[in-house]
């Protein structure tokens, strides 16, 4: 009888458990511990990964070029992830380590027991600050600041006030798609993405505080291949003239239903 890893035990439970793959962060309880990932004090370093703890989750923040503030930090509502503000700077928030090929937000296409998404609202001071703000799914590997050295991708997002959707399938070249929504300075926005167990994508916004969550106006059909392993991805890199504030409400993660 072969005996199990840890990470496959852990891995049998979570498809058996679709609670155990899933995250509800809103950051009411305050990031409690910043560190940087594999223990020491947090760095400014280019594509160095640091860690926000709170009372029940922790994200993994890499630098896009280095930053002179080291980890996205509370604001009254919630989570300010607008960095130093210097153009070119940024973020990627993951919601485990990004090197971890066997972990608890990696969904591999035609694999999974249910399909999966990834939800977040922000709120952004000057909306023409972000060069991107995006939400949603890349194929697992290794960490790159520039989004289109990914082969695989699937965001919906800000860039600049625009709401568009970035897509890659095998490498072929990004395709940008032009919702033809615009989000607002200091407006709340709500992005989801969902995929089915088969790989296909859909989107959904909230553009405004008391708006329901829809399908954009304008949207593209995209399909990640069988058996891609994916991630959630939350994406800032701030644009020549600075978002102020930019606010991560809240995040979730996991199966549908």
């Amino acid at each position: 009888m072969t005996e199990l890893t840890l990470k496959q035990t852990a891995r049998m439970t979570r498809d058996l458990n679709p609670d155990a793959s899933s995250c509800l962060e809103n950051f009411v309880d305050y990031v409690v511990a910043s560190v940087l990932a594999g223990n020491g004090i947090p760095v400014v370093t280019d594509a160095v990964t640091n860690i926000v703890a709170t009372r029940k989750n922790t994200l993994y923040v890499t630098n896009i070029n280095a930053q002179t503030l080291l980890t996205p930090v509370n604001s009254a509502t919630w989570l300010d992830i607008a960095g130093d503000a210097t153009a070119g700077d940024g973020y990627e928030i993951n919601l485990q380590n990004p090197g971890n090929t066997d972990a608890k937000f990696n969904f591999t296409v035609g694999s999974e027991p249910v399909g999966f998404f990834i939800e977040a609202c922000l709120t952004t001071a000057d909306i023409s600050g972000a060069a991107e703000l995006l939400v949603g799914f890349r194929k697992a590997g290794v960490f790159d600041k520039a989004r289109t050295v990914y082969t695989d991708y699937a965001l919906i997002g800000m860039i600049q006030a625009d709401i568009k959707i970035a897509t890659d399938l095998a490498d072929a070249g990004e395709t940008l798609t032009d919702t033809t929504m615009n989000a607002v300075d200091g407006g709340q926005v709500t992005l989801r993405v969902e995929v089915t167990t088969d790989g296909k994508v859909s989107y959904q916004v909230a553009n405004g505080s008391t708006a329901v969550l829809a399908a954009p106006t304008v949207a593209i059909d995209y399909t990640f291949a069988d058996a891609t392993i994916v991630v959630p991805v939350i994406r800032l890199i701030q644009h020549s003239d600075i978002t102020g504030s930019c606010v991560l409400n809240y995040v979730k993660c996991g199966y549908l239903g």
